[in-house]
């Protein structure tokens, strides 16, 4: 019975609703750092994106298709690819990426990505034309809440 009233055991089964933050998106990534976010092409082999990921350190990275958000492609979907034993220089990003990827907007209100974010770990930024301009991550979302804590 003692795990049935024991609060981080409530929270974890989600029985008590986190505090709903104020706030939107927008506010999150404007204190994330001004730059260009790298994406990959459809069509892009996995060696090509794996180098963009080496040179950038990055773990995903968006892929779009004439500058739309289609999916992502994270280190979990190439190395499952490398260990198939496919040709990297011949698989294209097409048949490796995901395609379920959270996305949101900068109006987005921050009560609503933290659950995203809770679940998948991180979400695509979408413009209104569907063009990637940020990803939002966990550590985006603790910076965020360190910088409001008294």
């Amino acid at each position: 019975m003692t795990k049935f009233v024991d609060d981080k055991w409530m929270q974890s089964h989600q029985f008590t609703a986190m505090a709903a933050l104020q706030g939107t998106v927008s506010d999150l990534v404007q204190r994330k750092q001004n730059r260009d976010l790298v994406c990959v092409g459809l069509e892009d082999s996995l060696g090509k994106a794996i180098d963009i990921m080496q040179q950038n350190h990055f773990s995903q990275v968006p892929v779009t298709n004439h500058g739309k958000l289609l999916g992502m492609l994270r280190e979990k979907e190439i190395l499952k690819e490398m260990l198939s034993g496919r040709d990297i220089k011949k698989t294209t990003v097409k048949s490796a990426m995901n395609k379920n990827v959270p996305a949101v907007k900068l109006e987005t209100k921050i009560s609503s990505l933290q659950d995203l974010l809770l679940n998948s770990g991180s979400a695509v930024v979408i413009n209104d034309d569907s063009k990637p301009v940020h990803i939002v991550t966990k550590i985006d979302l603790v910076e965020w809440l360190s910088s409001k804590a008294p």
